[in-house]
């Protein structure tokens, strides 16, 4: 009975642990680009590991609705350190990115940066 009860234990946890893994796929909602300077902005996404271990196969897709798109990767990100991939984009368009291969303790956030002042014009956090 103890026997049972354990290995039931067990399959729950190893179906838990691979559901984990399989949603920690980050996707970050579209952006719109308000921004009214000359020329294009861009739309940048980055991903932060907060783990003490490497994230390995780590990709970053980001998409823009005027055609563009880019992808970065795959790579290993090491612990405690970020990166980003980006694309162009024109002002009146949209974009968005998909994170795959990240760990648990690692972030993605969107952002689109002013082409005037290379500030942040808007960001959010991807789930």
């Amino acid at each position: 009975m103890v026997k049972s009860l354990v290995l039931l234990l067990c399959a729950i946890g190893m179906v838990a642990t691979i559901s984990r893994q399989a949603a920690a796929n980050k996707h970050c909602a579209p952006l719109a680009v308000q921004i009214a300077a000359p020329g294009p902005a861009d739309c940048k996404c980055v991903v932060q590991n907060y783990s003490t271990s490497p994230d390995t196969g780590v990709t970053i897709n980001v998409y823009a609705m005027n055609g563009g798109y880019t992808t970065c990767g795959p790579f290993t990100l090491p612990a405690r350190t970020a990166t980003f991939c980006h694309v162009s984009i024109a002002l009146g368009t949209t974009c968005g990115c998909v994170v795959t291969g990240e760990g648990a303790l690692t972030l993605a956030s969107l952002s689109v940066m002013d082409p005037t002042t290379g500030a942040p014009q808007v960001a959010l956090e991807c789930r």
